[in-house]
């Protein structure tokens, strides 16, 4: 009973999308032809019902799948709308430029005379939307002035500055929600390594980003948006964000960027900190070998053999040299043997995973999931021990992380997909 209802549902949605583009057709036909403003209204109107209905109709279809409430889903359905300017943008420009190169077309096979018009000015589009893409997109975007931002104790300074800011990463992996006065609003990034204020000479060695904030969330691409094409030196308009504590005094947080002023830009003073930041920091260790530090992530990366296979092994510390030693040391202890540590991860992952199915989709057992993993890496923490394990012949090709302790033994699992 319950597909039949949905598929009436999915008929009357199909229905009404229908009708209504045809409605809205009609009238936008009648106008052009008769010119009257009414015909409009009524188009508009028709495709506010139409809008509304299908909204009805999706959040029935959704309760009776029991993927939500009916109110929950009609009300995130209609808060839609509110991209529909983004979208009539994107109409407006690309279906512009597809009408253009229709009309060429025609007009080449017509051989009018406004061919080379046409032509002309299709190609004009063609050029501004390969290199107005991004303009495109900052407008889509939007920028939000940081004023209207709630940071919790802490303020933007008033003065605007020019700083060199060496990026270390021009594309972070998206933007998160911020509390904003002015509605929604989300804030974007790029970490960099150091800052250099030119007009007091003043080297600023220490880590931390240049952010903006934007009325709709994006999911990558941020920092090429904001036009940093790679990581390096950026001459950059900024003002720095304040912190003040509970002892009354203030301390830096970062900048807001307003612009970019200049790409690849010469400071030798900046590059210097950079390069020696960046020389490989190289550890040798008794029990792990040689580890080289990532300053990024704030680990060491190495290798260690399980019979023939090598293992890579991560250990998380902090950029905190004298304590290196120590602490190496302290998590050897902890992994102790690595052929022990994997045949008690193994075989505690195998015993506590379910419905594991190979490529044929067979469901396989303990023993067949006990076989089919192998262990990829370690990441070594202070107080645990993740083995990640991985397989070719699960479905999926899924990673299997176990939490193990030395005292303990392993004692969490889960699957990633």
């Amino acid at each position: 009973m319950t597909a039949f209802i949905i598929g009436i549902l999915i008929l009357l949605m199909s229905c009404t999308i229908t009708f209504s583009g045809v409605f809205i057709i009609l009238l936008v036909r009648d106008y052009i032809n008769d010119g009257r403003p009414e015909d409009l209204l009524f188009a508009f109107l028709v495709l506010l019902a139409g809008y509304i209905l299908t909204g009805l109709e999706g959040a029935a279809i959704y309760k009776k799948q029991g993927k939500g409430g009916f109110i929950e889903t009609f009300v995130a359905y209609l808060k839609l709308i509110r991209y529909f300017p983004k979208a009539l943008l994107y109409i407006v420009w690309y279906g512009g430029g597809l009408f253009l190169l229709i009309l060429t077309f025609y007009c080449l096979k017509e051989s009018g005379r406004e061919l080379g018009v046409y032509f002309a000015v299709t190609v004009l589009w063609a050029v501004l939307t390969y290199f107005g893409h991004k303009a495109l997109r900052k407008i889509v975007l939007g920028n939000i002035d940081p004023d209207s931002i709630e940071w919790p104790n802490s303020y933007y300074e008033k003065d605007i500055r020019t700083i060199v800011a060496a990026v270390e990463k021009c594309d972070t992996n998206g933007t998160f929600s911020v509390k904003s006065k002015k509605g929604e609003a989300y804030c974007a990034d790029v970490l960099c390594t150091a800052f250099y204020d030119e007009e007091k000479g003043e080297l600023m060695p220490a880590k931390g980003y240049l952010h903006w904030f934007v009325r709709n969330q994006t999911y990558d691409n941020c920092g090429k948006i904001k036009g940093f094409t790679e990581n390096g030196l950026y001459r950059v308009r900024v003002r720095e964000q304040m912190k003040k504590n509970t002892d009354g005094k203030e301390e830096h947080q970062g900048f807001w960027l307003e612009k970019i002023v200049d790409k690849k830009v010469q400071c030798p003073e900046l590059q210097a900190y950079v390069d020696e930041y960046n020389k490989p920091i190289i550890v040798k260790d008794e029990f792990f070998g040689e580890l080289e530090y990532d300053k990024t992530e704030e680990r060491f990366e190495g290798e260690m053999k399980l019979g023939e296979d090598s293992i890579t092994v991560y250990i998380y510390v902090e950029n905190e040299p004298e304590k290196w030693g120590e602490y190496i040391k302290n998590v050897a202890k902890c992994v102790g043997d690595i052929s022990e540590l994997d045949n008690k991860c193994r075989r505690y992952a195998s015993q506590n995973i379910d419905e594991v199915f190979d490529e044929d989709s067979n469901e396989l057992s303990k023993q067949e999931i006990y076989d089919a993993l192998s262990l990829i890496c370690l990441d070594v923490y202070e107080t645990e021990i993740i083995a990640v394990y991985g397989s070719d012949k699960l479905f999926g090709s899924p990673e299997i992380r176990v939490s193990y302790d030395k005292e303990k033994g392993p004692y969490e699992c889960y699957m990633e997909c």
